[in-house]
């Protein structure tokens, strides 16, 4: 958007990203690069936020993964032992830096038998922009690490409180149905 603003009024920006609306804090996706973030949030380009709040609240269980998604066909098979994969990793990993004290300490990743498809809003409110609830407030700026500062707004964003998680992941769930049943004939 920087070398060619005026693409902004031909798009709809889905982030998902930010927290704690209108104070900020850490979120990976915005302070993994805070001038990106700012460059959109002061560009002329609609804003739908979907704040780590809201997507982390897409949640299904490794179980649900395992019965909906790993039975269909090869990208099925493929999406779950990824998820699997991912799992075990970072369980290990959490392990090494801060080993269990107590047996439940071992379910720490990413939140026992859960797992989170937050990416997945930006998909259901494409499908959708009604699958979830809103209200539009001042754009904020950015700073390094991660809070906002919204005293010099000069535009209003759309900051999602809630998306529809079930008609999301049902979707998902069919569509990889669908296709498993294409991919067998």
């Amino acid at each position: 958007m920087n070398r060619n603003p005026q693409i902004a009024d031909r798009m709809t920006v889905i982030w998902v990203g930010g927290t704690n609306y209108p104070y900020g804090g850490y979120e990976f996706n915005v302070t993994n690069d805070v001038n990106a973030a700012n460059a959109v949030l002061k560009s002329s380009a609609p804003i739908w936020m979907l704040p780590q709040e809201v997507y982390s609240t897409l949640q299904t269980g490794m179980e649900e993964l395992y019965v909906k998604v790993q039975p269909c066909g090869k990208i099925g098979a493929y999406l779950f032992e990824k998820t699997v994969e991912v799992n075990e990793n970072m369980s290990n990993f959490l392990n090494q830096i801060q080993p269990p004290q107590k047996p439940e300490d071992y379910l720490k990743f990413p939140n026992g038998g859960s797992w989170s498809l937050g990416d997945s809003c930006a998909i259901g409110l494409l499908l959708s922009s009604n699958s979830g609830t809103y209200r539009m407030v001042p754009a904020p700026f950015v700073r390094a690490d991660g809070t906002y500062d919204v005293s010099n707004a000069t535009r209003e964003i759309r900051l999602y409180e809630s998306v529809d998680r079930r008609f999301i992941l049902e979707d998902f769930f069919s569509k990889l149905l669908l296709h498993a049943e294409c991919e067998e004939s």
